[in-house]
């Protein structure tokens, strides 16, 4: 999953998180951070996982099961899939960047984002099927009142 294992390896406390993507072969990771602070303990980098999609449904079943999972208190802050401008002119799949949004948080706790992160690919397989499983059976649901 890392181009240079050996010089630059995927983060322990993010590589979990990275792995469970990889296994979707929807998502293409291409950069991880698992997050990092100053020596007075300030955050100085978020938690983050930068990831190719070929669809925008990809990115937004992803979105969807992340609020699920905040909305459901299985994690402590809102994440959220934003997209990622990239300036690879080799790749012309769409860059996205999964990431806790701190924007109405007083104090991020690296700590806290980092058991999120462990949270999101514990479930992250049966999550995400659950949740394409909904949006077809919505999408069944509209078919069917279209054609009504």
């Amino acid at each position: 999953m890392s181009i240079d294992p050996e010089n630059h390896p995927i983060e322990e406390k993010i590589v979990a998180l990275v792995f469970e993507l990889n296994c979707f072969r929807v998502y293409s990771p291409y950069w991880s951070c698992e997050g990092h602070t100053f020596p007075n303990g300030d955050l100085f980098r978020i938690p983050q996982v930068w990831f190719y999609s070929r669809s925008l449904v990809y990115p937004q079943l992803l979105n969807d099961y992340l609020h699920e999972l905040y909305c459901s208190k299985k994690i402590k802050y809102m994440w959220q899939v934003r997209f990622n401008w990239t300036d690879d002119s080799e790749n012309l799949e769409a860059g996205f960047t999964l990431e806790p949004n701190l924007s109405d948080v007083k104090n991020p706790q690296l700590m806290f984002m980092q058991n999120d992160a462990k949270t999101i690919s514990q479930n992250l397989q049966s999550g995400l099927r659950n949740m394409a499983i909904k949006y077809i059976g919505m999408l069944k649901g509209y078919g069917a009142a279209a054609n009504a």
